[in-house]
């Protein structure tokens, strides 16, 4: 298990998105670009959640997870959001490597692929690290009709549970 700079992350993620969109505040995320800077890190993003969408009321229990006091208050239907995966590489085993050439399949090309046991399996198994972006607007006149991003980083209970993982609250920022 590699250590992860959850800083490091974030910034990659944010180089790697864009505006996209008819919304103030919709983006998408460059998988390949993110990947090519991730790899530093030893990380890979799955194949999955790279375009973002309007939060809704239903996210909130999500959102929640990862936002509190006045930053949770702080949500409302204009931001957008999405959840990226990202997999530690030293788990990247040839099995695995297939499960996530098949995510990149959609379901209409093949509805026999279950791309939700697939990334079950792969959260229960595999060192990943889960991390929100949200979009907003900001109020500072130097951003404006640029997108805005709060990303927040966790570790799945395979890392928390590894023996070899060691907290370290200087990775969180």
């Amino acid at each position: 298990m590699t250590k992860v700079d959850y800083k490091l992350i974030k910034g990659a993620i944010i180089k790697s998105c864009s505006k996209v969109g008819k919304y103030t505040n919709d983006f998408k995320i460059n998988k390949d670009q993110l990947n090519t800077i991730l790899a530093d890190q030893n990380l890979e993003a799955l194949p999955i959640s790279m375009e973002a969408r309007q939060v809704e009321k239903g996210d909130m229990y999500a959102v929640a997870e990862y936002f509190n006091g006045e930053n949770l208050k702080w949500f409302d239907h204009g931001k957008f959001i999405t959840t990226i995966i990202c997999i530690d590489k030293d788990d990247v085993t040839e099995e695995v490597a297939e499960k996530i050439k098949e995510l990149e399949i959609s379901h209409e090309d093949n509805p026999e692929i279950d791309h939700v046991h697939i990334i079950a399996e792969l959260l229960a198994t595999c060192h990943c690290y889960y991390v929100m972006v949200v979009s907003y607007k900001s109020n500072d006149p130097g951003r404006a009709n640029k997108n805005s991003y709060y990303i927040n980083c966790r570790a799945n209970k395979v890392v928390l549970r590894d023996p070899n993982y060691v907290y370290n609250s200087k990775d969180i920022a």
